[in-house]
């Protein structure tokens, strides 16, 4: 798996407020546990569906998140 400072989320769907509350969970548990990582979200509108887009400061994979 390659590194990368952002990663789609394509389990999470915007329709369900479970989905977008889990969201605002791994982002809070990013940010406790790496606060170097400075973890942000946005929706990603350039591929379909619609899914969140997971940012970071640094490179890391998805094992590691």
């Amino acid at each position: 798996m390659t590194a990368a400072k952002s990663h789609r989320l394509d389990g999470l769907e915007p329709d369900n407020l479970l989905a977008f509350l889990a969201l605002l969970g791994l982002l809070r548990a990013l940010e406790t546990a790496g606060p170097a990582l400075y973890p942000r979200a946005a929706w990603d509108i350039d591929r379909p569906p619609l899914r969140p887009r997971l940012f970071l400061a640094r490179e890391v994979t998805a094992e590691q998140i």
